[in-house]
C-alpha cells in the first residue's frame, strides 16, 4: 500500500527585537525594564529556546559580548545553561515566564523588570551593560536581536547581530583632558575634528555630556603666564568632547587651564559645577619663512626674494622654542609645478643654522639645476612635539623663487652676416623671441664706434629693443654691438655684422615660347610696358575667373612697339597675385623692380588677396612680406613669416591654397612643353603661374585666396 508525506523546509531565522531600553542610551537606574517581541511566520517559535541574556558582570567598557560572536549554537543546551561548547556566556538569563504561549506560536511579546542592581557586586557604577535575545523556531533556526542596521557579519556580534547596550552611570562628570588647537568642523560632509586652530581648544569629559546643559559661560579659560582669562564665545558638543571657541588666539606654546564655573550634565543626568584641567599643548609652532639675497633687481617676481642667478637665503623664525633646527628642503619644479625629479633634489632636510632668538638661516646655491622655478619646504617641531610643515612635500607645489642662470641669446634683425637694403633700418635685438623669461636692460649699444645707447628704444615688457640710425647707412658692412643685463643679473654681449646693399631687380626667367609666370610683389611701375619691357616679348595673357563672360586679358606688340590690348577689359598693368602667359621670341630674362619690405616710416603695406571664380583660375605666388622680391628669389620656395617675426615656414600647395576648395593645381613647364600637377606637399616656388580649379564652399561662397 503506497503512502505519501509532505515535509516543510524552513531556513528562515526568527526575528527578535528589543523595544526598551533604547540601545545606546544612558541612565542612572540600575534596575532597568526590558521589553520586546520575537516572531516567526514559518514553522513557528520553539519557546523553550527563548532567553534574554543580560551582562551583569563588572565589564565597565563592554570588552566582552554577552553572547559570544560565532559560537556553535548546535552544542547549546535548551534553553541555554550558560555554557556553549566550553564557551561561557556572560551575565545572567532573565527570568521570563512564557506560560501563556505554546510551541509554534508566530509571535511572543516579553517584558522583564530587573530586580537585582546592575552590574552585580559593583559600588561605583559607570558601566556599559549589553543584552541580547536568542530564540529558535521549530525547524531549529536560531535568531538573535540586532541593535545595528549597518554593521553586518564582520566578526562582531552573534553571527553579525549586535547586542543592545545601555550605560548605567552614577558618577559625576569630570574633565579627563584638555588640548589646545582642536576645533569641530561641522561644515564638512562628514563633520570631523581639525587641528592647529589657534583660537580653539577641546575639553574631553569622562563620558558623553548633554549638549542642552552646556553654555559658553559654564567655562573659564585662563592662559598660562600673563595671557589673561577668557569666556568662550561659542561651544560645540560632540559626544564627550566640548569644543571651546575663544575668538582670541592662543599662543602656540601656551597651556591654558580650563575651569568649570557652571553646571555640566552628562547623558545619564549626573551633573557637576566643579573641576579644572591644565591643557596639553597641541598647537604647532608658527613658522615665518622669508627669502632674501637673490640677484633679482626688479620688482614683484623679479625682486631679490623671488629671482636669482645663483644664491638665495632662506630665513625661518618661530614664535616658540623648537626641539631642533628646522629642516629645509628645496625642490626644482617642472612647468606643471610638480617636482622635476624628486622632492628635495636641491637640498633635502638640511638642518638650518641658528641665528639666536628662534631664528635660523640657510643659503641655497644654484647647484646643477637647470633654469626654472623652485619650491621651499620647512619642517619643524616645538618642545611639545607638535610638527609644522610650511610648503608642500609632494603633488603640486607653489613656486617660491626662480633660478635664472643665463641671459638668452637674442634674435637680431638684420641677422648676423645678413643684409639690408634699407638706408634707415630698424636694428632689432629681440630677447622675447629667444624665450627670455625676464626683463632686460641695455647697458651699452654701439653702431661701429658710435655710442648709441641713449637712442635705443625698449618695448613695454623690456624684452625687445629698437635702434634706427639717424644717418643713412653706406653700402658696406656694419657692426652693431649690444651689451645687456637681465633682471637676474646675467649679462651678454651680442655682436651683429650686417651689410647694407642696394635692392636688386627681380628676374623673370623666360624661355622662347610660352611661359606661365607671376611676380611676388607689385612692380614699382606696374604699367605693362615698364614691367615687361624686353623686346623679345610678343604677347602677354592674363585670366580673370571672376568675369566668366570675358575672363581673358590679352596685350600684344609688334616688333619694338607698344603693347595694345585686343580684349575689353584690356591688360594694362602687371600686378602680384595674377598668373600671366608670356610669349617670348628669345631666351632673354626680364628684370623688373619690385616693391620690397616696408621700412620705418613707410606707409602700411596692404595684404594681397586673390579673388576667385568657380572653375579654373590663373594665379601667382605672392610674398606678403615682400622679402623674396630681388634677384635670386625666382624659383626659390615661397616662405611665410610666423608670428615671432623671425621664423619662416616653407609653403606647399596645401598651405598656399588652404582657405579655398581646390581639386587640381597645374604649372606649365616651358622646356618640356607640358602641364605638371602640383600635389599636396609639392612646394610653391616664387615666380610660378598656377592654374587652380576652385569650387564653392559648403555655404556657396567663393572666398579669395589669401597667400
Amino acid at each position: 500500500m503506497a503512502r505519501t508525506a509532505t515535509v516543510s523546509i524552513d531556513t528562515t531565522v526568527p526575528v527578535a527585537s528589543i523595544s526598551s531600553p533604547t540601545s545606546g542610551s544612558e541612565t542612572q537606574n540600575r534596575l532597568p525594564s526590558f521589553a520586546g517581541t520575537v516572531t516567526d511566520n514559518e514553522s513557528g517559535l520553539d519557546k523553550s529556546t527563548f532567553l534574554l541574556r543580560i551582562d551583569s558582570t563588572d565589564d565597565a567598557t563592554n570588552a566582552n559580548l554577552v553572547i559570544p560572536a560565532g559560537a556553535n549554537r548546535g552544542a547549546m543546551a535548551y534553553p541555554g545553561t550558560g555554557t556553549v561548547a566550553g564557551l561561557t556566556l556572560l551575565g545572567k538569563t532573565a527570568s521570563i515566564s512564557l506560560t501563556g504561549y505554546s510551541d509554534g506560536a508566530t509571535s511572543i511579546p516579553f517584558t522583564y523588570n530587573e530586580s537585582a542592581s546592575l552590574p552585580a557586586g559593583v559600588t561605583t557604577v559607570d558601566h556599559i551593560v549589553d543584552f541580547q535575545v536568542q530564540v529558535a523556531d521549530l525547524a531549529g533556526n536560531y535568531g538573535y536581536s540586532d541593535s545595528s542596521s549597518t554593521k553586518g557579519n564582520d566578526g562582531t556580534g552573534r553571527h553579525g547581530n549586535q547586542p543592545h547596550n545601555i550605560k548605567i552611570d552614577q558618577v559625576l562628570p569630570t574633565i579627563s583632558s584638555v588640548e589646545t588647537g582642536k576645533a569641530w568642523d561641522a561644515t564638512l560632509a562628514t563633520p570631523a575634528e581639525k587641528s592647529n586652530v589657534v583660537d580653539s581648544l577641546v575639553v574631553e569629559f569622562d563620558g558623553n555630556v548633554n549638549a542642552d546643559s552646556i553654555q559658553p559661560t559654564d567655562f573659564e579659560v585662563t592662559l598660562s603666564g600673563s595671557g589673561g582669562t577668557f569666556v568662550p564665545a561659542a561651544v560645540t558638543v560632540n559626544k564627550k568632547d566640548v569644543y571651546l571657541d575663544l575668538d582670541s588666539d592662543i599662543p602656540t606654546n601656551n597651556t591654558p587651564t580650563v575651569k568649570l564655573v557652571g553646571t555640566v550634565e552628562d547623558k545619564a543626568g549626573n551633573s557637576t559645577a566643579a573641576g579644572s584641567k591644565k591643557a596639553l599643548d597641541k598647537l604647532a609652532p608658527t613658522l615665518t619663512v622669508t627669502l632674501s639675497g637673490g640677484s633679482g633687481t626688479g620688482t614683484d617676481g623679479e625682486a631679490a626674494d623671488k629671482l636669482t642667478k645663483d644664491k638665495m637665503t632662506v630665513t625661518v623664525s618661530s614664535d616658540e622654542n623648537l626641539q631642533s633646527a628646522p629642516a629645509l628642503s628645496v625642490t626644482d619644479l617642472d612647468t606643471a609645478l610638480a617636482a622635476s625629479s624628486s622632492h628635495g633634489n636641491v637640498a633635502s632636510s638640511v638642518a638650518m643654522v641658528a641665528q639666536g632668538g628662534n631664528t635660523w638661516k640657510y643659503t641655497v646655491g644654484k647647484g646643477a639645476s637647470a633654469d626654472g622655478k623652485r619650491a621651499v619646504t620647512v619642517v619643524a617641531s616645538d618642545s611639545a612635539g607638535n610638527s609644522k610643515t610650511v610648503g608642500k612635500t609632494s603633488g603640486t607645489y607653489a613656486a617660491d623663487y626662480t633660478l635664472d642662470k643665463s641671459l638668452a641669446t637674442p634674435n637680431s634683425t638684420p641677422a648676423n652676416s645678413g643684409t639690408t637694403t634699407e638706408s634707415f633700418p630698424y636694428l632689432v635685438t629681440n630677447y622675447e623671441s629667444a624665450s627670455e623669461k625676464h626683463s632686460v636692460s641695455i647697458t651699452s649699444a654701439k653702431l661701429g664706434t658710435a655710442d648709441v645707447t641713449g637712442d635705443v628704444v625698449a618695448s613695454a615688457n623690456n624684452k625687445v629693443f629698437f635702434y634706427q640710425p639717424t644717418e643713412a647707412l653706406e653700402n658696406k658692412e656694419h657692426t652693431y654691438e649690444v651689451k645687456a643685463k637681465d633682471a637676474a643679473g646675467n649679462t651678454k654681449t651680442t655682436t651683429v655684422k650686417f651689410t647694407k646693399k642696394d635692392r636688386t631687380d627681380y628676374v623673370i626667367a623666360l624661355f622662347a615660347g610660352w611661359n606661365a609666370v607671376s611676380i611676388p610683389s607689385d612692380p614699382i611701375d606696374s604699367s605693362i610696358g615698364s614691367a615687361l619691357s624686353n623686346t623679345g616679348i610678343k604677347q602677354v595673357i592674363g585670366y580673370d575667373a571672376t568675369t566668366p563672360s570675358q575672363p581673358w586679358r590679352i596685350a600684344s606688340k609688334v616688333d619694338d612697339g607698344d603693347y595694345t590690348s585686343q580684349t575689353t577689359p584690356g591688360l594694362d598693368n602687371i600686378t602680384a597675385g595674377n598668373g600671366y602667359w608670356i610669349e617670348s621670341g628669345n631666351f632673354e630674362d626680364q628684370t623688373v623692380a619690385l616693391e620690397g619690405p616696408t621700412g620705418p616710416g613707410d606707409p602700411r603695406p596692404p595684404l594681397v588677396s586673390i579673388a576667385t571664380g568657380n572653375g579654373w583660375n590663373f594665379v601667382g605666388a605672392v610674398d606678403q612680406s615682400r622679402v623674396q622680391t630681388q634677384k635670386g628669389s625666382g624659383g626659390t620656395q615661397l616662405q611665410r613669416t610666423q608670428d615671432d617675426g623671425t621664423t619662416a615656414i616653407n609653403l606647399t600647395q596645401t598651405l598656399y591654397f588652404s582657405n579655398v576648395n581646390n581639386d587640381r593645381v597645374y604649372v606649365y613647364d616651358t622646356v618640356r612643353s607640358k602641364f605638371l600637377e602640383l600635389t599636396t606637399n609639392d612646394p610653391i616656388n616664387v615666380g610660378m603661374g598656377m592654374w587652380v580649379h576652385v569650387s564653392p564652399q559648403a555655404n556657396g561662397q567663393l572666398p579669395p585666396i589669401v597667400p
